[in-house]
This record gives structure tokens, sequence and C-alpha cells, in this order.
């Protein structure tokens, strides 16, 4: 029996990744031969949150391993919307396998992520980073906010 590798899903803070979206929509001239955390620190983007960026574009297939741009990188350039959106339905294709699209909101993407291993209040950034992802990419979630209600603000009944 072969023992299969749970998913590292992101946690990304969206706003490092929209300056990174916008560098490659806005700056054609823009070829890195390698995006990694020095690049972001001297970019200013992501302060201390860089490593969470990278992951993020490397599971979205748009850096590889080594942190050097791929093709999708490239197609990004050429048609950022329908590029990206293919991305994000194949690497949260779990996701969208089962959870119902009008089903998507902070308690189900909450629970999909703590099933998957991890704790609430990484489940919660990880919720926000997909949900931001598919407003990116005009994919409908007409119950998901960007503005989750954290858990760890929630009053404890004793």
């Amino acid at each position: 029996m072969t023992k299969q590798l749970k998913t590292s899903f992101p946690y990304a803070r969206p706003s490092a990744l929209e300056e990174i979206f916008r560098l490659i929509k806005e700056e054609p001239t823009w070829n890195p031969s390698s995006i990694n955390v020095s690049t972001l620190k001297t970019l200013g983007i992501a302060p201390s949150k860089e490593t969470l960026a990278i992951q993020t574009l490397k599971f979205l297939g748009i850096l590889n391993e080594d942190a050097t741009p791929t093709d999708v990188f490239v197609s990004l350039r050429k048609s950022f919307a329908s590029t990206l959106e293919r991305q994000v339905r194949q690497a949260y294709k779990s996701i969208f396998d089962q959870i119902p699209l009008s089903r998507i909101n902070q308690e189900t993407l909450v629970k999909f992520f703590m099933n998957n291993g991890y704790i609430e209040d990484t489940a919660e950034y990880q919720g926000v980073l997909f949900v931001y992802l598919c407003k990116a990419v005009n994919i409908d979630l007409p119950n998901a906010s960007l503005s989750f209600k954290r858990a760890r603000f929630k009053k404890r009944v004793e």
C-alpha cells in the first residue's frame, strides 16, 4: 500500500500575490531568472512572509521547485485571467470536486483545510487566499468573502 502525500496548500497573504501579479502584468521587460526570497525582499514584497509567497507561486505552477519561472509565467503575460484561472482550478481541484461553488464560504473552507491536516488559524489564511485567487479570475463564489472572522478572536464559552 502506497502512502499518499498530503497536498501542501499555501497560505500567503493576498496583498503579496497582488503585487507579484501586478509586476507580471505591467512590467513586460521583467524576466527574472528566478523569483526567490531575495528577489521579493529587494522589491519590498511580502515583508517577512516572502517564503509563503514563493510557496504559493510554486503551488500554482508559476515557479518550478528551484524558483525558476515556468511557461505558466510566460502565459500569464499573454493571457493573465484565463491562465491563472486554469492554474487555480487545477491546483485547488480537490476543493472544486468536494464543495459546490454555492456552498464555498468561510466555514466550509476552514473545515476543508482542517480536514487536510491544518490548524484552524492556518486554515483561515488558506481560505482567504483561495477566495482571493478565485475572485482575481472571476470564479463566482456567491457566499464567500475575503474578510474572514478570525477564530482566535471569537469569545470562548467555558
